[in-house]
């Protein structure tokens, strides 16, 4: 039998490789999870803009009539920043590496401007509510529309983040 002898700096060559693949292994494993975090809060950040923007829609009726002026300046300049949370969000979706993720988010912003822009226009063109029993909108408001697309950029974003992205 054939016992080969390894000489210490062969050893200290064998022991630096082996620790610098396990670094280069760990490091990588970082970045996987924070560039998973980074897109779980992008995401989350992007769904949180359409809820936003959604509640306008019940905000929208409930200004004060005592103040109207001042109330349309309020909601005006909330809705300014909503809106471009909207725009900031549906830019990094697009500069994102998911395409799938993005268009499922363009379509949620475009049914949600669509629907609740609707809704929002119609209470913008209406008197506000001046009684608390008036706080209900009565029949509700539908968002159907913006539930499936909702469920298509969440089915997205679980597609986007599985543990095989960047094996596709």
């Amino acid at each position: 039998m054939l016992v080969m002898a390894i000489t210490a700096p062969a050893a200290a060559l064998i022991g630096a490789g082996t620790a610098t693949v396990v670094n280069l292994l760990g490091i990588l494993a970082i970045g996987f999870r924070q560039d998973r975090q980074r897109c779980r809060e992008l995401y989350a950040d992007a769904l949180e803009a359409t809820l936003a923007y959604r509640e306008f829609a019940y905000a929208v009726p409930r200004r004060r009539f005592d103040a109207r002026p001042e109330e349309r300046v309020r909601i005006s300049e909330a809705m300014r920043e909503v809106q471009r949370d909207l725009a900031r969000a549906e830019s990094l979706m697009r500069i994102e590496r998911a395409e799938g993720v993005s268009s499922a988010y363009s379509q949620l912003v475009a049914g949600t401007r669509r629907v609740a822009g609707g809704y929002i226009r119609e209470a913008w063109r209406a008197e506000p509510i001046t009684e608390d029993h008036e706080m209900n909108v009565p029949g509700g408001l539908d968002f159907t529309e913006i539930e499936e697309c909702e469920r298509a950029y969440l089915a997205a974003v679980g597609r986007d983040l599985a543990w095989y992205r960047f094996w596709r």
